[in-house]
């Protein structure tokens, strides 16, 4: 439905069609699950897997850059979106604080101040995060600055 509503949202807007009969339509569907199940718990990698792959990164030339967000990610199990908006200012002695997002608005990367679900969402420092955090910290960082700041760093 997503799709078909913005197929149409491009045909009406170049001319070639009155109205979007499929607006809005995707969020009004409501799938059951079947026979009642409940959802199961998602592991999608073992300790071992997670530990191999966040080694992978680190051992790669071109890819080592990104191990510190594998682990993050990992570690604190948040969206890439979430983490790719992540500024030094949410990140607390005890507490990190997800509240915007990165995505794509169809031209360009902007962030916005509301995560998927929710305003926002606090989640505990463990000792394995404050590892991870104090080996990417910078000395004089700005609170504005980016935690996983893109190569170009446009957006800090």
């Amino acid at each position: 439905m997503t799709q078909l509503s913005a197929s149409c949202k491009w045909s009406k807007k170049s001319g070639l069609i009155d109205g979007n009969p499929f607006q809005g339509m995707a969020s009004e569907i409501k799938l059951e699950k079947p026979n009642g199940e409940e959802e199961e718990e998602t592991n999608p990698f073992t300790r071992e897997e997670r530990d191999r792959i966040i080694a992978a990164f680190k051992a790669n030339r071109y890819y080592e850059r990104y191990a510190p967000l594998v682990e993050f990610l990992f570690f604190t199990g948040c969206r890439p979106s979430e983490a790719l908006a992540l500024q030094w200012k949410h990140i607390g002695r005890q507490v990190i604080t997800f509240q915007r997002v990165l995505i794509y608005d169809g031209r360009k990367l902007v962030t916005q101040d509301r995560l998927k679900r929710q305003n926002l969402r606090k989640f505990s420092i463990n000792a394995q995060l404050a590892e991870i955090i104090a080996a990417i910290k910078p000395e004089n960082r700005n609170p504005e600055s980016l935690v996983f700041p893109s190569r170009e760093s446009r957006l800090n």
